[in-house]
């Protein structure tokens, strides 16, 4: 079973953007066994401002990544992190580098949960 995961990242390198004017969500999956691919970088209409958020355009931006069940960015609002949660998407922060954080992402799942993966296919 595969589990999705959306990045907050400008350069596909670092974990650098605010969910609610993050430019771009890079989506990878992680496999049953543990393989991490990169599916695509979904593009994320926004102004790049932070600051106070306009309900549509989070809930905009959070259905860009629906299909995901965890979302890492730099920063995180609670009314963002409470809406994902409606969704069944945990929020994370995070910085440094991405393939560091999905590794880390890996042994923690494996560890902790028994290498359980959760099911993204319909």
């Amino acid at each position: 079973m595969a589990y999705r995961i959306a990045v907050g990242t400008s350069d596909e390198v670092e974990i650098d953007q605010h969910f609610g004017s993050s430019r771009q969500f890079v989506v990878y999956e992680i496999s049953g066994d543990g393989a991490i691919t990169r599916l695509e970088a979904r593009r994320n209409e926004t102004d790049g401002v932070m600051g106070q958020h306009q309900e549509d355009r989070l809930r905009r931006t959070a259905a860009l990544i629906e299909d995901c069940g965890l979302v890492l960015v730099s920063h995180i609002g609670p009314g963002a992190v409470n809406l994902l949660k409606q969704m069944g998407i945990d929020a994370q922060i995070g910085e440094g580098p991405v393939d560091a954080a999905l590794a880390k992402l890996l042994r923690f799942r494996k560890r902790f949960m028994g290498g359980r993966q959760e099911s993204t296919e319909e």
